[in-house]
């Protein structure tokens, strides 16, 4: 919606991006065992169906708001702030309104280094005509950017006085400013880590360390497990993954049906050499080189794990397509089991709720903590859900902090969940609920690069 936006907002006469319905439509039913369900087309004895077309609403069929709604909440705002030297606090505001005079409201602004304010403030005298703008001064003090840290101004317009349709203090604007200042990940020294062993065999190779333990499959290429303090942390994978569950507006397209080839690639793979090269020297680093071929699409995959002194795993993953007239890949990335237990979801990237990267302008960088089903989005009929984006780092831990930690190389995207892609993946659009769905006795963590946006204007 934002790329309609933008150009709607370029042009003086141009409309548009008018969405079709407010609610999913959907009325509730109960399962032979006495669930509750939103039930569609097709749950009513019908031949003749849509099946879920009419779910299609911005908010759910009980009213609930859905990460779409604030991303449309976001893109619709009247208040717009654009930076002109934020080292000097300088910031640019146009009111967008065409009656309204922005002294109806209050900015609220905070400086935050990561997730930590250091200034913030309120400017409760602004004055500016409908279709103005203007340069304003906040009176942000100098700072010293520390290397390895980001900076964000975050501004919010907010209601001084109730009135028929909100509260007073209720948001009606908002936006996030990226400081002049790019990060620096500072690199551990490798020389000072404690030593490790390793162990190699005709079918596995086992690092072990202080506190650690990796095993590796070296028929399957990937790690069999990996134990901390005699806590298992991973019980499958990472694996190669280039499928998501298809979208509602996947299967408007036929996404489901022209990236099948897709869909099983990873799974299928085939280790074609595996290599292990010890630093003998300092003995406190092992590299693990794979190369996988994989069949379904004609193609070359190689992976590279580093495994270090403390029990930190560098992962590098490449491919080389070789096959022609390939469809677009769906994601590439990552996917892993870990035990249950590890429930709760701690990231610094877009948030807090659900956001792709077609999809994120109403989702603002911070430090998140969620629980795992605060990461789902329990869609009617089940897809594709819970994606975060633009991710530096995410924690997975269990109710002591412990867990693990993936950080991103720039940056990644990551899913957690109680069901897996396959689990999420329907024959045909609206031919399940979510009370098909069985809770695994694990939790499902994507970890990728980049997957495919949700879409939207090329669908039906």
């Amino acid at each position: 919606i934002k790329d309609y936006w933008d150009v709607i907002e370029s042009h003086d006469k141009l409309q548009g991006a008018s969405i079709w319905d407010w609610v999913d439509q959907a009325f509730k039913k109960k399962t032979e065992d006495g669930r509750d369900f939103w039930a569609y087309g097709g749950d009513f004895g019908e031949k003749m169906t849509d099946r879920n077309f009419l779910i299609n609403g911005l908010v759910m069929a009980d009213r609930s708001i859905t990460p779409k709604t604030i991303e449309l909440k976001k893109v619709y705002q009247n208040i717009s702030v654009k930076p002109v030297d934020l080292t000097k606090g300088e910031i640019k505001i146009i009111n967008k309104y065409f009656f309204i005079n922005l002294n109806k409201f209050e900015m609220v602004w905070k400086f935050k280094e990561d997730d930590k304010t250091l200034q913030e403030g309120i400017e409760s005298s602004i004055s500016l005509d409908p279709r103005k703008g203007k340069v304003i001064l906040l009176p942000i003090k100098h700072i010293t950017p520390k290397k390895d840290c980001e900076y964000w101004l975050t501004i919010s317009f907010m209601l001084k006085e109730n009135t028929s349709w909100a509260k007073k203090g209720y948001e009606v604007a908002a936006e996030q400013l990226k400081y002049p200042h790019e990060r620096i990940v500072v690199k551990v020294d490798s020389k000072s880590l404690p030593q490790i062993k390793v162990q190699e065999g005709a079918a596995d190779v086992k690092i072990i360390g202080k506190d650690f333990e990796i095993s590796f499959d070296k028929n399957k290429g990937m790690i069999a497990s990996y134990s901390y303090k005699n806590q298992t942390l991973i019980e499958k994978g990472p694996e190669p993954n280039f499928w998501r569950a298809p979208t509602d507006n996947d299967f408007g397209n036929g996404h489901h049906k022209r990236t099948a080839v897709w869909r099983y690639a990873g799974d299928t793979r085939v280790v074609k050499n595996f290599t292990t090269q010890f630093d003998e020297a300092a003995k406190n680093k092992v590299t693990i080189n794979i190369e996988y071929e994989l069949g379904e699409v004609g193609s070359e995959y190689f992976s590279t794990y580093t495994i270090f002194g403390n029990g930190e795993i560098a992962i590098e993953n490449k491919i080389k397509i070789n096959k022609k007239e390939l469809p677009e890949i769906p994601r590439f990335g990552l996917k892993l089991n870990i035990p249950k237990e590890l429930s709760n979801i701690a990231f610094y990237g877009k948030g807090p709720h659900e956001n792709y990267w077609d999809r994120n302008a109403g989702a603002f960088v911070d430090l998140y903590n969620l629980s795992i089903d605060e990461m789902h989005t329990p869609y009617v009929s089940p897809q594709e859900n819970g994606t975060r984006t633009y991710l530096r780092l995410i924690a997975i831990t269990n109710k002591n902090c412990f867990g693990l930690m993936a950080v991103g190389d720039p940056l990644l995207s990551a899913s957690t969940r109680f069901n897996t892609d396959e689990d999420l993946t329907q024959k045909e659009r609206g031919t399940m609920h979510p009370t098909d769905l069985v809770k695994r006795d694990f939790i499902y963590v994507n970890l990728d690069l980049k997957q495919m946006g949700v879409g939207g204007d090329d669908s039906l």
